[in-house]
């Protein structure tokens, strides 16, 4: 695949990109947010094998083709992510709270598979999908927030099991840890958020033990005390590091939504031309503004510089050189405003 730098005009706009062969780039006339009014209108932002690119979809047998072909990628042994531009997470405020966990989904039929990728685009979450040739089977992960970079995760699929914990000074000796197997037999201890979780204890998210399960992150070796390495599939959501940095503001949208969908679509004020550098110390400014960031356990970004007031921004979409963020505030007749902003990042790529 030929790799592609985002400029993402509009949540909903025209400018296309041809995936057929996933190697052809074609541009077409790029219209403003304000113009897209078809709810079966989606512009999809997604990452194969760490290169990226993005579609604007004009009805749903367009989007039915992008879902094949998204599918055909991934029986080649690619991982494939996406996430739709403009497609709310939750209709209200309201109905966000208590759905943070991640959504594993395993089949061996592809239009099955097919389903489930568009069922969660229509949720609005991010998606990842992997197909394993030994077992025949599709495998997806979605989730709300998503702060890794698309261009640096990988998602694998294995058998749930437990195993003895590595010996380490600070560890419980004895105590058994919940891991992947994979069809090579090769063994990923998890982790998250930098801790190695402990069976028996409530794995929520995580599936049960000898059940077919796919987790997307980082795989890294580890020493034991005693210097014998061992690999962990490290599932964190929030890396700041991959955030850190100077990003410029290239699309604000508004949204008003309603229980049945979006009802009113146009650009947010007071984004226009801003940018916003975020240091590895925590330290934000924009302009002349000083204030802080930080990500959240659930992997949302808190920016003071952002405003939304106290609330975080839902992190939709990371790589290199693309972020994507949305706040919503509960209106009160039930709905929600939604801005979304996407930030291009400003001199040398992380």
């Amino acid at each position: 695949m030929k790799k592609t730098t985002l400029y993402i005009m509009a949540c909903v706009a025209a400018t296309a990109l041809a995936l057929a062969a996933c190697s052809k780039n074609e541009e077409s006339p790029v219209a403003t947010a304000a113009t897209a009014t078809a709810d079966n209108t989606r512009t999809v932002v997604y990452s194969v094998g760490g290169d990226e690119g993005r579609t604007t979809l004009k009805d749903d047998a367009e989007w039915d083709a992008m879902l094949e072909r998204f599918c055909s990628v991934a029986a080649e042994g690619q991982t494939v992510t996406f996430y739709s531009l403009g497609r709310p997470q939750r209709h209200s405020a309201a109905s966000k709270a208590d759905n943070k966990e991640d959504q594993h989904f395993s089949t061996d039929d592809r239009e099955e598979m097919k389903a489930w990728m568009k069922a969660r685009e229509k949720e609005g979450l991010t998606v990842s999908v992997s197909y394993d040739e030994q077992s025949g089977r599709w495998s997806g992960v979605a989730r709300e927030t998503t702060a890794m970079r698309q261009d640096l995760t990988e998602c694998y699929t294995g058998t749930m099991t437990c195993v003895d914990m590595p010996w380490e000074d600070d560890m419980i000796v004895g105590a058994t840890v919940p891991a992947l197997v994979l069809a090579d037999s090769t063994v990923l201890i998890l982790v998250h958020d930098d801790y190695t979780l402990v069976c028996g204890m409530p794995l929520d998210g995580y599936g049960d033990e000898d059940t077919t399960a796919t987790f997307c992150g980082t795989v890294e070796q580890r020493q034991t005390a005693g210097g014998e390495t061992y690999s962990v599939l490290n599932i964190s959501r929030a890396n700041a590091a991959y955030m850190a940095g100077s990003w410029q503001v290239a699309l604000a949208a508004q949204y008003t939504l309603e229980a049945d969908g979006i009802t009113a679509i146009g650009d947010a004020e007071g984004y226009a031309a801003a940018s916003y550098t975020l240091s590895p110390d925590g330290t934000a400014t924009s302009g002349t503004a000083t204030g802080t960031w930080s990500l959240d356990a659930d992997g949302m970004l808190c920016c003071d510089l952002l405003g939304g007031g106290e609330g975080c921004w839902e992190v939709n979409w990371l790589t290199a050189t693309t972020l994507v963020i949305s706040h919503y505030t509960a209106l009160a007749d039930g709905g929600a405003l939604c801005h979304q902003l996407v930030l291009e990042r400003v001199g040398e790529k992380r």
